[in-house]
Order: C-alpha cells, then structure tokens, then sequence
C-alpha cells in the first residue's frame, strides 16, 4: 500500500475520532449554538477528499463475489437523507447525513483496500497519538484541555477532544486496536503493552465509565480469546472466569443502580434517567419515524425546549443509544441499524471458526460488545464522527470479504479437482485384453 495512501487513511481516522477539532477550538473557542467556522468546514472539506479518494482507490482491487454490507450501509444513509421530509430542522438533517455518507464511503474504502492488521496497526498509532496531544495540551494549554461540565458543573479533562466521553471513547478505542496488534504478534511486545496501559489510564482520566468499562471488556474478552486458544488448564480458567463475570453483565443489564452504587457513580447517570422519562414520551409523539435525523434536539423545537428547562441544562442528546435513534429516526431506522449489528456480530461468529481470521473476528465481537456497552448511556452508530461508528463498518465489511475469499477458495479448490478428475476420464482409453 503506497505511503501517501496511508496518510489519507491516517487523516480519515483522526478526523472521524474528533481528533482535529481542537484546532477550532483553540483559535476560535467554542460556546452553545456555536456556527461552523473556517477550520471546521476546511477540515469537512479535506475529509470529503478522503473518503472520495479512499472509496475510489478500493475499486482497483477487484471483487469476484458481491458484498452485501455495502448497501446495506448506503440504505440506512438514504434513510437519513429521508428523513430530511419530516425533520424538524431539515437542512441540519442533510448536512449531518452528507457528513455521515462520506464517512460510509471511507469505511469502505478502507475496508477494501487494508489488510485488517495493517488498518488495526494505523488505528491504534492515531488513538495514541491523539493520548500524546493530550497530554502536551494539558500541560501546554491547561485551559483549552480543561472543560467545565455542561450538566454538573464539575472540571473534566477533554485532551484535544470536544467532550470528555469522546476522550474516553476514543481511548477505548485505541484499547481495542491495539489488542488486536498484541493478538497477532508472534512476540510479546512491550510497546504495544505500554500503549495499553496508556489507553486504559486515559478512559480512567476522562472519568468516562462506560469508556472505561468498555476498555476493560476489550482486554476481558483478549484475555479470554487467549486463555481458550492454549487449551488444558487455561481454558478451564477462562471458563471459570467467564462464569464470575458473566453473572456481573446480567446484573449490570437488569440493576445497573447497584453497579453505579459499586463504583461511585451517580445511580441517575447524572440526571439522564430523568432525561429518558421526557424522551420516551416524545418517542411515543412519532413513533415509526421519528423527529428526523438530528431534527428533535433544536433550540427552535418546543419539545426539546421543554426538556430543557425540566432538567435545567441544554441537552445535547437522549444519553442513551437506542432512545436517541428511536427519537431521530424512530423504529424503522432503530430496526435497521439493529439489522446492521446484529448481522455483523453474526459474520464476526462465522469467521471466529477459521484461524486467519480469528484476530479479526475478536476485534469486531468486541466492537459490537463495546457499542452496546457504550449505548447505555450515550449514542452510538447514528452519529458519524465517532470512534466506534468508523471501526464498526470498517470490521464488519473485512468480516464479509474474508468470509467470501474463504468461500471462493473452496469453489477454486473444488472446481479444481472436478477438473483434474475429468481429465483423466477423458484422456486415452486403454484397451483391456481379456486373457484366453
């Protein structure tokens, strides 16, 4: 792969993790209702360039078979560009879809045009990168780092990035792609532990706990994808270990009060199970399409206006993933991003049974694990310009071309050996002499 090509991918991935925004927010500060400016639209315009770039440079390498995951991703894009016709704020609801397409058109760009490990490798370097700005920005520029809470007034540690959620999601992210590295390593190598240790450190230091948690549950599922894969004893382990920890999940899923309780955490999730009382019932307002495509959260919109002076804050989203995409774009748009999920955790399952793939299939079972997670308090896989939205079509389309090779390889074999049993059917036949 040429090396400027990797620096388009490298430009793609930093801007959809957030990574370059602080630029903007360096020169020109930020503030509610704050309108795009020069950096911001320069930075929307090179990532148009990229993902152009990357979509058309994926198709010189040639695909016998046909994938699925594509238009399926172009479906769930045109039903957001749809969903303009009904949104309460239509041309907001365009811009963030076009947005949203040119990011679908990167993920397949780089999803036909990388190896899994040569992407995951490029991934976890742009995550640390972003851990090491960080960190100089804190020390360099303490106000620019440092943001105060929009909801509880608290000082939170951003990094270069908008929100402290976004800095532990990313972080979470980074966790994840560079597991994958330590997975298909043939050596130990104490760089990549480091860049762990970063990582985990920093979803801690954002006091983001469902990043946090998610970074852990990477490193749960490694350990136990390892522990299963050297047999005897380790794998009695690991099932010892999924089976203490898989009764703290359920638990979490029904009484996820105790948890936060456990660890410290409000058990109102910082007033946002107050917030999904009011979404619910403006989810039940327009319950098959929803508000449009980032059309409900309006400074114009007299629902929102409510919930916002209810809880005495602006709120920026449902805080939670499945509420907020019934709220936009209601239960056929919910229905079909779940479809999205739910397939691709199916194509990781399938690949997880063949041993190349087996790195890749733990990484996108962790992906989707880790959305989920993240989903309980914050929204995934509608918004764009996320950590977790890029990487999840990203995995999920080298899941379905790994799958398709493997297929075509058996057809290859297959028809092969046809031939080679045809052509000896078909070569000279010898007279058999019947003995006197």
């Amino acid at each position: 792969m040429p090396r400027w090509l990797y620096l388009v991918a490298g430009f793609f991935l930093l801007d959809t993790l957030s990574a370059l925004g602080f630029m903007s927010r360096m020169v020109y500060r930020t503030w509610d209702g704050k309108a795009g400016d020069p950096i911001t639209q320069s930075l929307n315009l090179l990532l148009i360039a990229a993902s152009l770039t990357l979509f058309a440079l994926s198709f010189r390498r040639r695909e016998r078979s046909f994938l699925v995951g594509p238009v399926l991703a172009f479906l769930a894009v045109g039903l957001l560009f749809l969903s303009a016709l009904w949104s309460f704020a239509p041309a907001t609801t365009l811009r963030v879809a076009l947005i949203y397409l040119f990011v679908i058109l990167g993920a397949i760009g780089i999803g036909r045009t990388m190896d899994p490990d040569e992407y995951m490798n490029l991934l976890s370097w742009c995550c640390f990168l972003s851990a090491l700005a960080s960190i100089f920005l804190l020390l360099a520029s303490p106000g620019t780092a440092l943001a105060v809470g929009s909801s509880n007034g608290t000082i939170d540690f951003i990094g270069i990035f908008p929100q402290k959620n976004v800095l532990g999601q990313v972080m979470a992210t980074g966790a994840l792609a560079v597991l994958h590295g330590i997975r298909v390593a043939r050596r130990r190598s104490l760089s990549k532990l480091f860049m762990l240790f970063v990582f985990v450190g920093m979803a801690y230091a954002s006091k983001s706990t469902a990043a946090l948690l998610t970074a852990l549950l990477f490193c749960g599922i490694s350990g136990f994808d390892s522990l299963w894969r050297k047999g005897g004893a380790a794998r009695l382990a690991a099932v010892v270990l999924a089976v203490f920890f898989t009764p703290a999940l359920i638990a979490g899923a029904v009484a996820p009060d105790t948890i936060l309780v456990l660890i410290g955490k409000d058990p109102t999730l910082t007033g946002r199970t107050e917030i999904w009382d009011y979404v619910i019932q403006d989810i039940w307002m327009k319950p098959w399409l929803g508000w449009g495509y980032f059309g409900f959260w309006n400074l114009n919109n007299p629902a929102a206006i409510e919930i916002f002076d209810a809880v005495h804050w602006v709120v920026p989203h449902a805080h939670n993933g499945l509420l907020e995409g019934l709220l936009e774009i209601g239960a056929v748009g919910t229905a079909l991003f779940a479809f999205l999920l739910a397939r691709t955790i199916v194509l990781a399952l399938r690949c997880l049974r063949r041993t190349p793939e087996r790195a890749l299939a733990i990484s996108t079972i962790s992906c989707c694990a880790g959305i989920l997670l993240v989903g309980v308090s914050e929204p995934v896989l509608i918004i764009s310009i996320q950590s977790f939205t890029p990487v999840f079509f990203i995995t999920g389309l080298m899941s379905e071309r790994a799958l398709n090779v493997a297929k075509e390889l058996r057809r290859y074999r297959a028809g092969n050996g046809r031939g080679q049993i045809n052509r000896s059917l078909s070569g000279p036949r010898r007279s058999l002499r019947v003995p006197a």
